[in-house]
């Protein structure tokens, strides 16, 4: 089973992302009930700066601020299938 879409926010620009509590979201194939979501400052993910485990299609971020005018890497999976990834950058401070 795999995920066929994921934004965050629901837009599809991926620029400009909030610094705090943006919310995650995500389409799967029929059947998908459990997700797991990653979020590293490196492409290879060999850094993980949030994990969590989710059964909704959806997940708002709870931890430390992220960092203004940065890029940040975000994939998710259900199950043991494969990552679906996005790359995003957060907004200037204000």
């Amino acid at each position: 089973m795999k995920l066929t879409y994921l934004s965050i926010n629901g837009r599809e620009d991926l620029k400009n992302v909030e610094l705090v509590r943006p919310v995650f979201f995500w389409k799967a194939e029929e059947g998908c009930r459990q997700f797991t979501v990653e979020l590293s400052d490196r492409s290879d993910f060999s850094r993980i700066l949030f994990l969590r485990d989710t059964d909704r299609n959806y997940y708002v971020y709870d931890s430390v601020p992220l960092k203004a005018e940065k890029k940040y890497y975000l994939r998710v999976r259900c199950g043991l299938g494969d990552w679906k990834q996005i790359e995003f950058c957060t907004k200037k401070e204000e």
